[in-house]
């Protein structure tokens, strides 16, 4: 899931819904999709509420519609698990596209830390890269030490995805510049790496031979996802 012509009002987020499938992004159909659904999707880009709008200052979309008829019912864990017809299958337009307004209560979780990743073997795919953490307005490379399948799938759940497998020793390619994070240590259910143990932003002993990579995947549809490379999503999101 992603963030499109998106309006940033302090702890606020007004966007179009759009979702990854079949290495390409499209909108969602508004037919049936109620306060429930626009409530997961919030959730699932880290935010703690939300609501379906119509708003003449958000564009609307282009190319595929890929979901029609979502019936969530709040307790979903993203929009790939809810309800809703054969991806692609639908009668839409993209007048009808879903709009959403998601809010947190306190911190928004998703724009705290910005990631990406990054391959510099020729296979690169949006779900699978070495993992680029923006701080400090600089990108910089997480170490392997103690990075483990926890870490994982903090950072591909936090792009969009169900799950996701380390990837450890530069296994796609050695970064360059700062190492941001090592000794990075996560439970597995946190909502970003900001909330797992690390040491002091760039405090490290590591060289980029041991840049930390991951590879997600939706183990919901066993389909690959991606974001943006720099905050991409599950097919759902």
């Amino acid at each position: 899931m992603r963030i499109t012509s998106a309006l940033w009002v302090e702890l606020t987020a007004q966007l179009r819904l759009e979702v990854w499938h079949n290495s390409e992004w499209g909108t969602v159909c508004d037919d049936s999709f109620t306060e429930n659904s626009a409530m997961v999707a919030c959730k699932q880009l880290g935010y703690s509420e939300g609501y379906t709008i119509e708003s003449a200052e958000i564009e609307e979309g282009s190319g595929q519609i890929w979901l029609d008829e979502v019936q969530c019912s709040g307790e979903e864990e993203s929009i790939a698990m809810c309800p809703h017809l054969e991806w692609g299958n639908t009668d839409c337009v993209h007048g009808e596209d879903v709009e959403i307004k998601c809010y947190a209560e306190g911190e928004i979780v998703t724009p705290n830390v910005t990631l990406r990743l990054v391959s510099s073997t020729s296979e690169e795919r949006p779900n699978r890269g070495r993992v680029e953490i923006f701080h400090g307005s600089e990108w910089g490379t997480v170490c392997d030490d103690m990075a483990g399948v926890e870490a994982a799938m903090v950072i591909c759940r936090y792009l969009g995805f169900t799950t996701g497998t380390p990837r450890p020793g530069a296994y796609f390619g050695a970064g360059s510049g700062k190492i941001w994070l090592d000794n990075l240590q996560c439970q597995g259910d946190e909502g970003s790496l900001e909330e797992c143990y690390h040491h002091i932003w760039g405090e490290n002993d590591c060289d980029h031979s041991e840049d930390f990579g991951v590879e997600c995947i939706d183990a919901i549809t066993d389909a690959t996802t991606s974001t943006d490379s720099t905050v991409q999503p599950e097919d759902g999101v």
